[in-house]
C-alpha cells in the first residue's frame, strides 16, 4: 500500500510539475504578447504625436501671407494658369486674407480669371485647379502632411526599431 501511494504521489508531483511548466510557459507567452502590444500601441503613439506635431509645422507654415506668395507664384508661372479658370478652394479666414491681397500681386488679365472659394474641410493651405475645378492640386495641410509622412514614416520606424545604420527605405 505504501508503495502504491508512493508512485502515486510520484504521478501526481510529476503531473503538477508539467502543469506549472505549462503554466509558465503560458505566462511567459501572454508577457511576450502583452508587451509586444505594448511596444506597438506606444509606436503608433509617437508616430501619431508627430504626425500632429507635423500638422501643426506645415499650417505654420501656411499662413496667410505665404499663401498668397504661393497662389500668386502659381497662377503666375503655371501655362495652364492662362488657358482657363482658375479656381482656389481656401479656409474661409485664408479666403478673406487673399481676398484683399492675392489680386494686387496678379497680373490684371490674370484677376477675372480667379475663383476664390471657401471649404469647410480645409483649415490651412489651398486646393487649387486650373481647368474650372474638373481637376485640382491638394496643397492642404493634410495633403502635404500626408505627402511627407510617406517618407518620414520608414525612417520614424526605423528609428523606433534602433536599426541606424541603413538608410530608410
Amino acid at each position: 500500500i505504501i508503495k502504491v501511494a508512493q508512485n502515486e504521489a510520484l504521478a501526481l508531483t510529476a503531473a503538477a510539475r508539467e502543469a506549472i511548466v505549462r503554466e509558465r510557459a503560458s505566462s511567459d507567452a501572454n508577457l511576450a504578447h502583452a508587451a509586444r502590444n505594448t511596444v506597438i500601441s506606444l509606436r503608433q503613439e509617437i508616430t501619431a504625436i508627430l504626425h500632429r506635431l507635423l500638422t501643426l509645422d506645415v499650417r505654420k507654415a501656411l499662413r496667410p501671407e505665404e499663401l498668397v506668395t504661393i497662389v500668386a507664384a502659381l497662377i503666375n508661372r503655371c501655362p495652364l494658369a492662362q488657358q482657363g479658370s482658375v479656381v482656389v478652394s481656401l479656409s474661409k479666414d485664408d479666403c478673406a486674407y487673399l481676398e484683399s491681397s492675392l489680386f494686387g500681386a496678379l497680373a490684371e488679365e490674370m484677376k477675372t480669371k480667379i475663383v476664390l472659394k471657401t471649404s469647410d474641410d480645409i483649415d490651412a493651405g489651398f486646393v487649387i485647379s486650373f481647368d474650372a475645378g474638373k481637376s485640382h492640386f491638394d496643397f492642404t495641410d493634410k495633403a502635404l502632411t500626408e505627402y511627407m509622412s510617406i517618407y518620414l514614416d520608414p525612417k520614424l520606424n526605423q528609428i523606433m526599431r534602433g536599426d541606424l545604420s541603413q538608410p530608410a527605405k
